[in-house]
């Protein structure tokens, strides 16, 4: 028989959760691009967005890297 598992045991659902933002982030990075390239947005603010978006990723990354399970 099944059973739930324990408080000390956790769950596996937390492990997909950051990968799954990156590769968010890393759409919206190429998006962010490809809108900049077609000229839908200002270069200015193409590279902002890409800066924001390619920190974010980076912090992300780090904080994945570094955590403890």
């Amino acid at each position: 028989m099944r059973t739930l598992p324990s408080a000390g045991q956790g769950s596996s659902a937390g492990g997909f959760a950051n990968p799954a933002i990156i590769i968010l982030l890393v759409l919206i990075l190429g998006a962010t691009f490809y809108l900049w390239r077609q000229r839908y947005m200002r270069r200015k603010t193409a590279f902002v967005v890409m800066s924001v978006l390619a920190l974010a990723i980076i912090a992300i990354g780090l904080l994945d890297y570094t955590s403890a399970y």
